[in-house]
């Protein structure tokens, strides 16, 4: 059984050779309580989603698992780009583009991941870009929320904790009327305590549609 304790990422890489952007990224988890390094556009996306869904208790990039699998008398290794634990278990996730996946050695690395998995009673995704075609404003939306989330500082407490008040006593309101009803809350501070508030699961933000701004609605989350 695996120990989520016990997983860490495999030596970090120095050069991004992947494709759908290969971009390196260095970001902050506040989930993890470190920094994670990242090689593509689509690892990054993959992260946000992550690190913002408040199911998700633990992930870890390019975790070291020492997933093999002996093929024609040969021991073949892969490493997958994420691997998750929620309220449905533990996945593996593994980010491709849809150009590459009828390559011969990307098929074989997925069937080695599959194999492992299988094995070790867990699930396997591959994570594509296909999976972000109605997602592109709501992915903008949580850069920037990440950007904010990072900011969060503890002395905002009491700025958090009137804005939560007052959802709950409303259910929903507009940023704008937050700022106007919520103490110790202020233009300046009001995103990274939404951030947080998102982050841990104790509000929606209704962002699939448009950028956040100050008529974006704020609901509590009833399902928390």
């Amino acid at each position: 059984m695996l120990d989520s304790n016990k997983i860490k990422p495999v030596k970090s890489k120095f050069s991004a050779t992947r494709a759908y952007g290969n971009n390196r990224y260095i970001v902050y988890s506040p989930k993890l309580g470190r920094e994670v390094i990242l090689y593509s556009n689509l690892e990054y996306y993959c992260f946000l989603l992550l690190e913002f869904d408040s199911e998700v208790s633990f992930y870890c990039e390019q975790p070291n698992l020492n997933i093999s699998q002996n093929i024609e008398g040969k021991i073949k290794k892969s490493i997958v780009d994420f691997i998750k634990e929620d309220s449905a278990g533990i996945t593996i996730i593994e980010c491709k583009p849809t150009a590459e996946l009828s390559k011969q050695e990307v098929m074989e690395q997925i069937h080695i991941q599959k194999e492992w998995a299988t094995l070790q009673h867990i699930s396997h995704e591959v994570f594509t870009e296909d999976m972000l075609k109605d997602k592109q404003v709501m992915l903008e939306n949580l850069k920037s929320l990440h950007t904010a989330l990072v900011q969060y500082s503890t002395a905002e407490h009491f700025g958090k904790e009137s804005i939560l008040l007052f959802l709950e006593e409303n259910r929903k309101s507009s940023i704008h009327h937050l700022l106007n009803y919520c103490p110790n809350v202020s233009e300046r501070t009001v995103l990274p305590i939404l951030a947080q508030l998102l982050h841990e699961g104790k509000l929606r933000l209704a962002m699939t549609s448009s950028r956040i701004d100050f008529e974006t609605e704020v609901r509590i989350n009833d399902e928390r």
